[in-house]
């Protein structure tokens, strides 16, 4: 039962910090998915350029549709007779007319079909950046909550170790359960360190990314979850699930129930 109670009381606590921290960060310095992922693919030069081509196969489409308007498939305008004022022509063979015809009728759906095309690619470009961007802030995301645990992890490998120590003090424990205590305090250090370098290298290449100053850091990394589109989870819901299942938690009651 006690330990029920503790791991409650830990699974909260880390709860109450994330929760925390949305009161006193402001929004600046909170990132979420869809922020992430619209400031990867407005910083993406590949998506820039596809997007600038459809611009341009606009405009290509566009200028040859204003000149095919005013082609004679027939015959085209010479000169004006000096002496009678009357319009002359030269009046296109067939081969010639037939050339004059791809020109007024099919290059311009060529051009067209040229800029559907690129329509297509840039939407292609778009959602493959935006697939890019998605995987990136879930690794970003799983870095920050993983600081988080291990920070956690760490705080309450430390209140071990100071009880096993005036437990020790006392005569209560032995030399071995001390030195078991300090391994795993030492452990959860190590883990801490590693956890905040995965996090800063899922950051920098975020902010590569993302157009962001390599040294800037958010304070706070949103839930990746989402509510709509069928998917139907809280928050809180996900949290909690991610909590439950993170092997540092499993780690952390394997603990508890060898102090106890």
């Amino acid at each position: 039962m006690r330990k029920k109670i503790f791991t409650l009381i830990l699974i909260n606590a880390i709860l109450f910090t994330l929760a925390g921290q949305s009161f006193s960060a402001s929004e600046n310095t909170i990132l979420n998915r869809r922020k992430a992922v619209e400031m990867v693919v407005q910083n993406s030069a590949a998506v820039w350029n596809v997007k600038e081509n459809v611009k341009f196969g606009e405009r290509d489409y566009n200028k040859q549709v204003l000149r095919s308007q005013g082609i004679d498939t027939r015959k085209i305008f010479l000169f004006k007779h000096p002496f009678t004022g009357e319009d002359i022509y030269y009046y296109y063979d067939p081969f010639e007319q037939m050339q004059m015809r791809l020109l007024k009728e099919f290059v311009p759906e060529q051009l067209k079909y040229v800029w559907e095309m690129k329509k297509l690619i840039s939407t292609v470009t778009e959602k493959a950046m935006e697939n890019a961007a998605d995987e990136l802030y879930l690794g970003l995301y799983s870095a920050y909550y993983g600081k988080l645990l291990a920070e956690k992890a760490l705080d309450i490998s430390r209140k071990s170790f100071e009880r096993e120590k005036v437990r020790f003090e006392k005569g209560l424990t032995t030399q071995t359960d001390l030195d078991e205590a300090k391994l795993a305090l030492l452990s959860a250090e190590n883990s801490v360190i590693k956890a905040e370098r995965d996090f800063e290298n899922m950051h920098r290449q975020f902010n590569a990314m993302a157009g962001l100053n390599p040294g800037y850091r958010y304070d706070i990394i949103g839930m990746p979850y989402v509510t709509y589109d069928g998917i139907n989870i809280t928050e809180e819901d996900a949290v909690n699930k991610a909590l439950v299942n993170r092997a540092e938690i499993r780690d952390l009651e394997n603990r508890i129930s060898l102090i106890e």
